[in-house]
């Protein structure tokens, strides 16, 4: 695997650009423990200390900047890419609350394995030569605490993404998943009454793209299962399905106009008044422009109304998706991004909310063997009906380190905090991070 999968892999953990003099006094001894607790694990395939699955990320990027040093294992028409990593840090505020935060040193082991048969032979055509391409990712992962012992978490997930081209002008994409995951502790919608709460997610998804000179048509269907393992959120178990349709019609090289209709049905399967199944339908319209190797561009907006089952009401509002990705130099790359849309809430006396991100995101290869990154994320969640809004703030920079073609070393630093008028849900979260990576 390459080194973008530390960079973009240690994404969720929030955490602080400063540190206080107590929190050095503490955490030094902490971090140093928390190294020996590390070496102490047995040997394992690990990518990072993250709280967000690798199978969220996109699969045909690369996981890491030095894309051209991966080692891999050639399987037939397949490349397999295993990786092991070890990580440790410290975390200034474990759950994630304002009440009693506790601090403690974190170990980390993941192990990652990841395969593909893109090819990359072409045809006279400039195609490639395979008509399916296929990407694999599976992970295992376990993050121990010393003192926190009740925060220790054991996730695994698989899963598998294909890229068809039937004829020169379809396409199709798809994707297959099954996970056992956590919640985040700085996820708002996480319960404080339970120090980890465990859920599995199983995902399909399936897209055919057809080109008609200059329209450009994209249908798009998917489901999704979660279900939450501890009895007392049973009621939070439910499917959700999407379906979109997408059209694109060129004005001429680099302008596009858009026009996006979709629907999304949240269907909860134990009857509760906190949550109750909703039906979402909305369109937006937009433009894309594209300078190619430079400039990427995409904004639309338009509305939607989400409507709840049993005549409980109705949240309607204004869908928002934007993102740019800009080449600034040939060795940064920076991009942002802006969302708006409606989503299912188990806050008492709320049946949806309106989540808003804005996130900024820089990479830098600084040198053949060094690469820089830096981000920051605004969740806005708006609860319309009680009149409150929730705001997340998170920041992360790191540095990843290609030590040989199968060492990669990667520094981090982050920081995550809310405001809100709810006292459990305000915290302010510091996490500094190690990770040693060996790929083979």
């Amino acid at each position: 695997m390459s080194s973008r999968d530390i960079s973009r892999a240690v994404n969720e953990i929030e955490a602080t650009p400063t540190l206080n003099c107590e929190m050095l006094r503490n955490g030094i001894p902490r971090l140093l423990a928390g190294i020996v607790l590390t070496l102490r694990l047995p040997h394992a395939w690990a990518q990072t200390q993250d709280e967000r699955s690798p199978l969220d990320y996109d699969p045909n990027a690369p996981l890491f900047a030095f894309e051209n040093e991966v080692p891999a294992v050639r399987a037939g028409n397949f490349r397999v890419s295993p990786s092991a990593t070890l990580a440790t840090g410290y975390d200034s505020n474990v759950l994630a609350t304002d009440r009693d935060p506790s601090a403690d040193s974190i170990s980390v082991a993941q192990g990652l394995v990841k395969f593909t048969n893109a090819s990359n032979v072409l045809q006279p055509d400039g195609t490639p030569a395979d008509k399916w391409d296929m990407t694999g990712l599976g992970f295992v992962r376990a993050r121990r605490f010393i003192d926190t012992a009740e925060a220790d978490t054991n996730e695994l997930g698989l899963g598998l993404n294909f890229d068809g081209r039937p004829s020169s002008q379809d396409q199709v994409f798809g994707q297959v998943a099954a996970q056992r995951l956590f919640e985040s502790r700085t996820e708002i919608e996480t319960p404080h009454s339970l120090p980890v709460s465990y859920y599995n997610e199983y995902r399909a998804n399936l897209a055919e793209e057809h080109t008609f000179s200059r329209l450009t048509a994209r249908a798009t269907v998917g489901a999704v299962r979660q279900d939450f393992t501890d009895f007392t959120q049973d009621y939070r178990n439910r499917w959700s399905y999407m379906g979109e349709l997408r059209g694109a019609y060129e004005l001429h090289s680099d302008l596009s106009l858009l026009a996006i209709g979709y629907y999304n049905r949240d269907d909860f399967t134990v009857p509760s008044a906190l949550i109750d199944s909703a039906t979402t339908v909305g369109c937006l319209v937009g433009t894309h422009y594209e300078i190619p190797e430079v400039l990427d561009l995409e904004f639309s907006g338009g509305p939607f109304k989400r409507r709840f089952a049993g005549g409980r009401g109705e949240l309607t509002g204004i869908s928002v998706r934007g993102a740019l990705t800009w080449q600034a130099t040939r060795l940064m790359t920076i991009r942002t991004q802006v969302n708006r849309e409606d989503q299912a809430t188990r806050v008492a006396g709320v049946l949806g909310k309106v989540r808003t991100i804005v996130a900024l995101q820089a990479d830098h290869t600084y040198s053949p063997r060094v690469s820089l990154y830096g981000r920051a994320r605004v969740i806005f969640d708006d609860y319309d009906i009680i009149n409150r809004t929730d705001i997340t703030y998170i920041a992360e920079a790191g540095v990843n380190v290609l030590v040989t073609r199968n060492y990669v070393l990667s520094f981090s630093y982050d920081y995550g905090s809310r405001s809100s008028y709810a006292v459990d849900n305000r915290f302010q979260r510091h996490v500094a991070g190690l990770s040693l990576t060996r790929r083979f």
